[in-house]
């Protein structure tokens, strides 16, 4: 789906708007539909946007979340294309990966991002070899229950299943499960989810 060119002109996306650069997909967004609303969170900018989800799509409002432990590229002043710590960020920086609503709650899968000293470590000559392992268990992707206010009720890493491949269908939430990597399986499997937010 091709959004409308004027949702990415909006003057309200905060951390875009510091006059900085950016590698090209920190803002690609993330969207939820319903029948009179769109949602979106524009690539790593912790922030829900909400329109109306008609021609000329108006901004209604939009508030800012905070993530726990969420660790994001806020930009770079100077671009030089032969920069690998700039390039470097798309590995490294927190990212929202998709965003779902159900009943009054959102829900977003989401990649914190390395903090400070593991960022650092990423780009140095003598990281240890085993630090890509490490990276992929110490930060594995999220998802967050956030209430109509953006307040964090509940943040967790689903077991078994796909945090971004979250989906909306009559009102229910489906994920996909993971693959087992020690076995090949032509077929994949998908997983209608209760939400619990007790």
């Amino acid at each position: 789906m091709l959004l409308p060119e004027n949702m990415y002109l909006v003057g309200r996306i905060r951390i875009f708007r510091k006059g900085n650069f950016f590698f090209s997909d920190a803002w690609e967004p993330v969207f939820h539909t319903e029948q009179d609303q769109l949602y979106i969170i524009f690539g790593l900018d912790p922030a829900i946007y909400v329109y109306e989800n008609q021609v000329p799509f108006s901004l209604i409002t939009s508030f800012p979340i905070e993530l726990p432990d969420y660790h994001c590229f806020k930009g770079a002043e100077k671009y030089n294309s032969d920069d690998v710590r700039f390039y470097g960020q798309r590995r490294t920086s927190g990212k929202i990966l998709n965003i779902k609503k159900i009943g009054e709650y959102y829900l977003l899968a989401y990649f914190p991002g390395y903090n400070v000293q593991d960022t650092e470590e990423s780009f140095s000559n003598n990281r240890s070899p085993d630090f890509w392992d490490r990276m992929w268990e110490k930060y594995p992707t999220r998802i967050a229950v956030l209430d109509t206010q953006g307040t964090v009720i509940n943040n967790f890493v689903p077991d078994g299943l796909l945090a971004a491949s979250m989906l909306v269908r009559n009102g229910e939430l489906w994920m996909m499960g993971k693959a087992d990597g020690e076995v090949e399986l032509d077929y994949f499997r998908l997983f209608r989810v209760g939400l619990d937010v007790r």
